[in-house]
């Protein structure tokens, strides 16, 4: 099991099969590319004892390390399960099909995105400090972001998001795209907007 400390691993509890579990993993990893890489290689090495089970909690295509398990391992199989993202999003009020989702653990890859985001595995203080600082370059720390975190979900400013005590596995933060007007922070397609709006029958005669 990736981990036992959510309440769906009370069910492989209850079977009394044994299992272990990568919590350790993450006490001995002191940056987070190298923890997929770690835990993939775990999974690897029992598979030359027989066959193996890895359970995640939600999702098999939110969990980083089951997704290179997949590219690597010969005639893997997949059961998929309940998409912590989406569940969230419900919990939210955000219904769309179009989002950028990303695994908290994943930071130093993230690059591009599109409205709304939705960054998941955010099961530390830790990484709601490094998410803060990398997203403030990106959108402004003063804007307003959804946090979904023990079992109830909070609106409040970037910057504030590091300030809560109850991260574990199924926290999810989701951010929406302000108005136009209203933002701090610009980028190329919001250029791309405004040239949009100069240009349009009701736009800038000067354009």
């Amino acid at each position: 099991m990736r981990t036992d400390k959510t309440p769906s691993s009370a069910i492989v509890k209850d079977l009394n099969v044994p299992y272990q579990t990568l919590d350790g993993v993450y006490d001995k990893t002191r940056t987070f590319s190298l923890l997929t890489k770690k835990m993939a290689a775990i999974v690897k090495k029992s598979l030359k004892e027989g066959s193996v089970c890895y359970l995640v909690d939600g999702a098999v295509s939110e969990d980083l390390c089951a997704k290179a398990l997949i590219k690597s391992v010969k005639g893997a199989e997949v059961w998929e399960g309940v998409s912590k993202v989406g569940y969230a999003l419900t919990k939210m009020g955000v219904a769309t099909d179009y989002y950028t989702s990303v695994s908290a653990y994943d930071i130093y890859d993230f690059q591009r995105f599109s409205f709304p985001l939705v960054i998941y595995d955010l099961d530390s203080r830790l990484l709601a400090q490094e998410w803060k600082i990398r997203l403030s370059k990106i959108i402004g720390e003063e804007e307003k972001v959804s946090l979904y975190i023990d079992k109830r979900v909070k609106t409040l400013k970037l910057y504030e998001i590091d300030r809560e005590d109850k991260f574990d596995y199924s926290t999810v933060l989701a951010i929406t795209e302000p108005p136009l007007k209203d933002k701090s922070h610009f980028d190329f397609y919001d250029l791309m907007e405004i040239l949009r709006i100069l240009r349009s029958p009701n736009g800038c005669p000067w354009d």
